[in-house]
């Protein structure tokens, strides 16, 4: 597995953008630099030959004899038997087609570099979030949503698509510069002025003609980079039944896709800025060549010369390069800062940037999890949070068995959510271990995803249907959704399975608006029952039930607990009072346990709450 993060202190940004792509896309960006170097001299023939029309058109008004260089030049290419005017078509044609052929191939090399680099910045993306979500739980949780959403997405289309594309064409454009500032020549100033009038004419028309088609690549990036950061952020607020059911990777591969869509939009977007660039370019060659020949008319003719001579060097190719190539420092600059969190974040985390398969594929919802042991055994457990002092867990040892019900309970900071989440695998143990049937709680959940579920108090659901939030990265077939349908029942969700084709026709709105709180709890609760799970983990998951729901869901969890291993987080204690075991923490201890009235006459605060609830 290849990492950047060894190579950022020591590299320069350009180095480091080059190490985000692999060693063969590497050598063919180098090939096309090099084509487009080569294509300068295709500029400074034209030049050459438009040197070579002044040549003849001066010795032909003052009537002296060709010699020198341009004598020579002419009898290599076998038109010294022409007359002076047939010369001068012959060179202009050779010049001119130089030229156009330099811009339109530049412009077919532009935008393959522009595709190549935005497909490939998809594919970074990718491979990035891979890396970031087979990160422990405790990483991923300490960065901020927007900034990984950021980085992950725009961060890495302004290196990838701005910067390194754009060092790939400023190189093009220094190696012109450089081949023809030999010819550069003074230029007249009042013809200046007239060509930039003119030129201006130009910029306007191209932009009435692009601009709809510019608007509408922006939309496109606009929507597909609204969909993209969506699909992030729900796996990362789904996290934890992704983990458990392992279906990391199908959201994976959805980011992917979004991305490519959204990147191909900006790639058009960019390939119609150089567009317009390029036709301004070949717009020079034609201004000029007008205005020179309306000089030759009104002008003394060894003046007219020598404008097209110095006009055509300067203004059509020097000019703009100059221009490019000011404008490319700017957008380089501009595209390393904007992307500063992106080399921020590959750093801090070890990123890789090559594929990983973390997760097996599945197709079929895992419900069987023959071998799975569903006993968990707690070691001298502690764990610390990255910057804190204090255990948030410290030094538990308890073993939980099949076929009971589990509550955590404690005051607010007391260490249940961190508890459930080391035995959830979750967070990596500062010391001490957690294991479920015998292995280790990372080896249980990718032996057997779906064997353990997780219900959280806050419901994270995604755009699309019923079925869709239920099945979450499963695939949606026939046979799944029977099980969906099985997993509604359970949840209690029976206004659904009667409406027919609503649970995969009817979209539920963004996170989830046109539900109530009790119907997301109840979708939470079927997704966690979809795999049958034999350990069932449930925070404070029935808050916003009504009464009679909460009491028909509970019935269906006692139908599974001969076979399954319910842990309930609770606040309520009325929820908790039929537990077969409670576990009350403080302070990251455990400091009673047993059942309701045992735990009672043990801790003096939970006795006193019980009372007020009238327990």
């Amino acid at each position: 597995m290849r990492s950047v993060k060894a190579l950022l202190p020591k590299q320069t940004d350009l180095m480091q953008i080059i190490q985000l792509i692999t060693k063969t896309d590497r050598i063919k960006l180098i090939y096309v630099t090099l084509i487009q170097v080569g294509l300068s001299f295709f500029d400074l023939l034209g030049v050459v030959f438009f040197g070579l029309i002044g040549s003849i058109s001066v010795s032909a008004i003052s009537s002296t004899e060709i010699s020198g260089r341009t004598e020579s030049a002419i009898i290599f290419l076998g038109i010294d038997n022409y007359s002076s005017q047939t010369q001068v078509i012959i060179l202009a044609i050779i010049a001119s087609a130089f030229m156009i052929f330099k811009t339109i191939t530049s412009l077919y090399f532009n935008k393959k570099i522009f595709f190549f680099l935005a497909r490939r910045s998809a594919l970074i993306t990718k491979n990035l979030s891979s890396s970031l979500f087979n990160k422990s739980f405790t990483e991923i949780k300490a960065q901020e949503t927007q900034k990984l959403i950021y980085t992950l997405t725009e961060g890495v289309d302004q290196l990838i698509i701005r910067a390194l594309a754009t060092v790939v064409i400023l190189i093009a454009d220094l190696s012109l510069l450089l081949v023809l500032t030999i010819g550069l020549m003074a230029i007249n100033f009042t013809l200046t002025s007239t060509i930039l009038v003119m030129l201006g004419l130009v910029a306007t028309a191209l932009y009435f003609l692009i601009r709809k088609k510019n608007e509408l690549a922006g939309t496109l990036k606009a929507d597909h980079t609204i969909t993209s950061s969506r699909k992030i952020f729900e796996t990362l607020s789904n996290y934890r039944e992704l983990f458990l059911r392992g279906q990391r990777r199908t959201f994976v591969e959805e980011i992917g896709k979004s991305r490519l869509f959204q990147v191909e939009a900006m790639a058009s977007a960019n390939y119609l800025t150089n567009f317009n660039k390029y036709i301004l370019e070949a717009s020079v060659l034609i201004v000029t060549l007008l205005i020179a020949g309306i000089q030759f008319l009104m002008s003394d003719a060894l003046e007219s010369v020598a404008t097209l001579t110095l006009f055509f060097a300067a203004i059509s190719r020097i000019a703009p390069a100059v221009f490019r190539i000011q404008q490319n420092l700017l957008i380089i600059k501009n595209a390393l800062g904007s992307a500063r969190p992106t080399f921020d974040l590959i750093s801090k985390l070890n990123l890789s940037i090559d594929e990983q398969e973390s997760e097996l594929s599945m197709s079929a919802i895992p419900s069987s999890h023959r071998g799975f042991v569903n006993d968990i055994k707690v070691s001298n457990l502690k764990f610390k949070y990255s910057g804190s002092d204090k255990y948030a867990v410290d030094d538990i040892s308890i073993e939980l068995k099949s076929g009971q019900h589990i509550a955590v309970v404690g005051p607010s900071g007391s260490g249940k959510s961190t508890f459930v989440d080391l035995l959830l695998g979750l967070h990596q143990p500062s010391s001490g271990s957690v294991e479920i049937g015998g292995v280790q709680v990372l080896e249980a959940v990718k032996k057997w995803p779906g064997a353990i579920s997780y219900v959280p108090q806050e419901i994270e659901l995604i755009s699309g249907s019923i079925i869709d939030n239920v099945l979450l990265g499963f695939e949606s077939s026939q046979i799944n959704e029977a099980e969906v349908l099985k997993a509604l029942r359970n949840a209690e969700l029976n206004e659904y399975i009667s409406a027919g084709g609503a649970i995969t026709g009817t979209s539920i709105g963004n996170d989830g608006g046109k539900l109530s709180g009790g119907q997301r709890q109840r979708i939470g609760i079927a997704r966690a029952l979809l795999t049958n799970p034999k350990i069932l983990v449930m925070d404070e998951a029935t808050s916003a039930l009504d009464a009679q729901t909460e009491d028909n869901i509970s019935n269906t969890i006692k139908k599974i607990k001969d076979t399954c291993l319910v842990i309930v987080v609770a606040h309520r204690l009325a929820t908790v009072r039929k537990a077969d075991l409670i576990i009350y923490l403080q302070d990251g201890q455990i400091t009673a346990k047993g059942n309701f009235d045992q735990v009672r006459s043990i801790v003096p605060d939970f006795d006193i709450q019980a009372q007020l609830m009238g327990l």
